[in-house]
């Protein structure tokens, strides 16, 4: 690769850094942040003042997270010691550096065996970035923009991204001592994150494994290493106390049969994966997905009836959808019983479709990675809670397949002008997107630092020896750019952990004003 293609790679990240920078910088601390930011999560932990603490209390508060809250404890440890030597500046900083590094490692894998020629690189690491602006507001507000959720759900892609490509390298040679010593500590963090990435994890692992073994090479006593590290890190997690009091709190739930459980929540999964929360995504998945069904009939690819329905089924889907989710002319509501079953059946067929093309060019680890995001969405069928943040993990792993077929089927032709007009087709829909996810954040951030100021202001006061009976503070003028507050409707007992963040006393009442003209609010504050 020549060298000024090289720095106009390095130029697209550094540029779309600086918009993630300047995203996070606008995201405040938001519902359960309070608790973790404050050691008061779950349990509390004594001479902890507001928001600072030292390394013994944090330790000792993940200890008695354990059991009373979850065993997630590796990333959220993070979380807070991130703010315990940085403050919030520093977690903002080392999201906008995760996600970066994400969509780093993704055109980092999909180069590793295609490579576009000339200038494609490039329009490569544009198109993966746009790829970003996919995600729906309402799937970012609830993951990717609240800490808590995104250090389970976002961080530990880098984590795994950089496990799938050492631990693939393993295969046909003997690795390195060091490589062998990162798998296996990779292994045991990627899996000591939450209920998706073990399963993710320990499946890839498990994958690798049996593609040496089909393959004829020898199975090493590291690779079983591996995939105990693995092992041992989802244990805090599945053995977590707090773990099977959750499950008893939704009996309904647990109560139900196992295929029940799997029935019901496959109709939730798809009436959340198929959804007018997720349509800038699968505006782009099924252009892909169609791309996909006619360059398998172009190049003659083996079982041409079955690539010629895929295409058809694929046309079909995208106009349902398009009449369902954005002319809203089907009906309200989720899709019936009928159309969940179609669109599982396209789910299946897709997936087969996919592993045919990778298989068919060489591309195994593409196809480990794919299989691993399908993962985290079938572990999904026996989980009591299905919030739209739980699609994350699949969004993530699914660029490098849309980094694939937009190499494939476009750069890899002579004229540059498909490239392009992919590029461009992404860019109506990310752009709007981040502009407006943007916007909004922005318009909060301002109202919310307010808000900050004025409570430490008072928490000061008070400790001074003043008497401060309440505050008068303001709601978030966006709400769609909003995760819960303590003013919404069921969710008041956040106060108990502003409370603690804030080091106020619990008798200050928080009285939130609306704000009606946003320009006057401006400037009069």
């Amino acid at each position: 690769m020549k060298k000024e293609v090289k720095i106009g790679i390095g130029l697209v990240f550094l540029a779309f850094y600086v918009f993630l920078i300047m995203q996070f910088g606008k995201v405040f601390v938001y519902y359960d942040d309070f608790g973790y930011l404050s050691l008061s999560y779950g349990n509390t932990v004594p001479d902890v003042i507001g928001s600072n603490y030292t390394l013994s209390q944090l330790l000792s508060f993940m200890g008695k997270h354990y059991f009373y809250s979850n065993g997630r404890l590796f990333y959220l440890f993070l979380f807070s010691f991130l703010n315990m030597i940085g403050g919030l500046a520093a977690v903002q900083a080392f999201m906008a550096t995760s996600v970066l590094t994400i969509l780093i490692l993704v055109h980092y894998v999909v180069m590793r065996h295609i490579k576009p020629a000339g200038w494609r690189p490039v329009f490569l690491a544009a198109f993966i970035c746009l790829l970003y602006g996919t995600i729906g507001i309402l799937i970012q507000r609830l993951g990717t923009y609240w800490y808590a959720a995104s250090f389970l759900y976002v961080v530990p892609t880098v984590t795994f991204l950089v496990l799938a490509v050492l631990y693939y390298e393993t295969i046909g040679e003997e690795p390195e001592t060091w490589k062998k010593a990162v798998c296996i500590v990779l292994a045991f963090f990627a899996a000591f994150s939450q209920e998706e990435w073990l399963v993710a994890v320990i499946g890839y692992i498990c994958m690798v494994i049996a593609w040496k073994t089909l393959k004829k090479y020898r199975v090493r006593a590291y690779d079983f290493g591996t995939l105990a590290a693995a092992v041992a890190g989802a244990l805090p997690i599945l053995t977590s106390p707090a773990v099977k009091l959750r499950m008893d709190n939704n009996s309904e739930f647990s109560n139900l049969p196992f295929i029940q459980k799997v029935m019901t929540n496959l109709r939730n999964l798809m009436n959340l994966f198929f959804s007018s929360d997720n349509q800038n995504y699968l505006a782009v998945l099924l252009m892909a997905l169609m791309g996909l069904g006619a360059y398998m009939i172009w190049k003659k690819m083996k079982l041409p009836v079955l690539n010629i329905v895929y295409l058809a089924f694929s046309a079909a889907i995208t106009v349902y959808l398009f009449l369902k989710l954005n002319r809203h002319v089907l009906g309200a509501g989720g899709h019936s019983q009928a159309m969940i079953w179609v669109l599982f059946l396209y789910l299946i067929v897709t997936a087969v479709q996919v592993i045919r093309i990778l298989y068919d060019r060489d591309q195994i680890l593409m196809g480990m990675i794919f299989l691993a995001a399908i993962l985290t969405l079938a572990c999904l069928v026996v989980v009591p809670e299905l919030p739209q943040r739980v699609l994350l993990p699949f969004i993530y792993l699914s660029y490098t397949l849309f980094g694939y077929l937009f190499c494939l089927i476009l750069l890899e032709r002579k004229s540059v002008v498909w490239g392009l007009a992919g590029l461009v087709f992404v860019a109506a829909v990310s752009i709007p997107n981040l502009k407006n996810i943007y916007r909004g954040y922005s318009i909060n951030y301002e109202v919310l630092m307010y808000n900050d100021g004025v409570i430490r202001d008072a928490a000061a006061r008070i400790r001074g020896g003043e008497e401060i009976k309440k505050l008068t503070l303001y709601q978030n003028p966006d709400r769609l750019c909003s995760c819960e507050m303590v003013y919404d409707e069921n969710f008041k007992y956040m106060i108990y952990w502003m409370d603690e963040y804030y080091d106020l006393p619990s008798e200050v009442e928080l009285e939130y004003e609306p704000i009606t003209d946003l320009s006057a609010w401006q400037q009069t504050h």
